[in-house]
């Protein structure tokens, strides 16, 4: 698969922002300003990245918005389960990177289990625990779905918490120091859909 340039980086991801809606540019904006401050997201958060992940797709955001939506409103308790399970997810960013940019087995099991602790919230799947790692953590994580798999691994395939570390691990390699993995994934993404 290509690897693009520093250049070709800086010319995609500039596509990628300016195509983007406003609405999901205020929502990532909000939610990465906000968790720069504090160590966690409340359930009426975690239902905006829901949105953000999932507002294309019509009835699956909906569907998604409704679960939480029925949760929050059946249980005084589940900000409280959500604030607690994004603090424990939010763990510090793998660091015992390997030379080729993988990561080693106890990183590559502290990414799993973000993901899946992520998951167990109502409406939040592999995807969509990939957007909140992103939003806290944007310089470490990237949004994680099968466009950016098929840009960099060469297949389209959905994101589980088995896979999201070598979908990260390729990104590294790809990524110029110093450059956000966000950043980094928005310029292949784009590149990637407008290919497809």
């Amino acid at each position: 698969m290509d690897t693009l340039s520093p250049t070709e980086l800086d010319e995609w991801r500039a596509r990628f922002d300016a195509d983007r809606t406003d609405a999901g540019a205020v929502i990532e904006a909000t939610l990465t300003d906000s968790l720069e401050t504090t160590d966690h997201l409340t359930a009426d958060q975690l239902g905006e990245a829901i949105e953000w992940k999932l507002g294309s797709q019509g009835g699956r955001a909906e569907l998604n918005r409704r679960r939480l939506s029925r949760v929050v409103d059946n249980a005084s308790g589940i900000d409280r389960v959500v604030r607690n399970v994004t603090r424990a997810a939010f763990t510090p960013a793998p660091s015992h990177e390997l030379e080729d940019g993988a990561f080693s087995e106890a990183d590559r099991g502290m990414i799993k289990h973000q993901l899946d602790l992520l998951s167990a919230l109502p409406g939040v799947g592999a995807a969509t625990a990939t957007v909140v790692l992103t939003f806290n953590d944007p310089t470490n994580y990237a949004v994680g779905d099968r466009y950016l798999f098929g840009a960099l691994l060469g297949e389209e395939r959905p994101v589980t918490a088995g896979n999201y570390p070598d979908l990260l691990a390729e990104l590294r390699t790809r990524t110029p120091a110093g450059l956000p993995l966000r950043e980094a994934e928005k310029a292949y993404y784009k590149w990637y859909a407008e290919r497809r």
